[in-house]
């Protein structure tokens, strides 16, 4: 039986003190399981993936991979999960390469910030998958909408987080790249499941 990645036990959260959003929330979601958030504008889901983030306060219990959310640092939080917003801000003229690259930033070799070769490799790789190759030395400042929700997908996926959660993803993305970032995500899921049956086997 696979294990629990999150689990959350009579979870609320909101955004002001007394006013939740989202109340007594009971779920478990397994290693390897694709789950999919419904439901109308407003009634909560942003909150609730915030929640399981930690990026909001929240009473009730939420775990990750076994571990309690309240003792668990920023850092050890973004091992797990890596996180992609529908709402994105520019603060800074970045290249394509380097936003994506701010993904693998658990993973620098020094406080410098300096890169080893198999971060940029794996950046490399992520910016093929999603036909960013051609604008990676581009300012994210002069993207198109669609551009830029690709751009911060990539340096969410770049991350190598056993766990994604994606917050609207296909907006401003065309049909056509929909469907490739659905098949890159299959293709993720499927290569996950497979490193975790062959793990389970040793």
């Amino acid at each position: 039986m696979p294990e629990n990645m999150i689990s959350l036990s009579g979870v609320s959260a909101g955004y002001k003190p007394g006013n939740n959003i989202i109340k007594d929330i009971q779920l478990d979601i397994e290693e390897g399981q694709c789950l999919c958030l419904l439901g109308s504008n407003g009634c909560g889901k942003t909150t609730l993936l915030r929640a399981i983030c930690g990026f909001i306060p929240s009473t009730g219990t939420i775990t990750i991979a076994g571990r309690n959310l309240n003792t668990m640092k920023r850092k050890e939080v973004a091992s797990y999960i890596g996180f992609f917003s529908q709402k994105n801000q520019i603060y800074f003229p970045y290249t394509v390469y380097e936003t994506v690259m701010q993904g693998r930033y658990l993973h620098t070799a020094d406080h410098l910030g300096n890169h080893r070769a198999d971060n940029q490799k794996i950046v490399d790789e992520v910016l093929t998958s999603l036909n960013l190759t051609d604008i990676a030395d581009e300012s994210i400042t002069k993207l198109s909408g669609g551009q830029l929700q690709r751009v911060m997908l990539a340096r969410c996926i770049a991350q190598k987080t056993p766990v994604l959660i994606l917050d609207e993803p296909m907006n401003h993305l065309d049909m056509k790249v929909q469907s490739e970032l659905m098949d890159y995500l299959s293709d993720w899921r499927k290569k996950r499941c497979k490193r975790q049956d062959h793990s389970a086997r040793k």
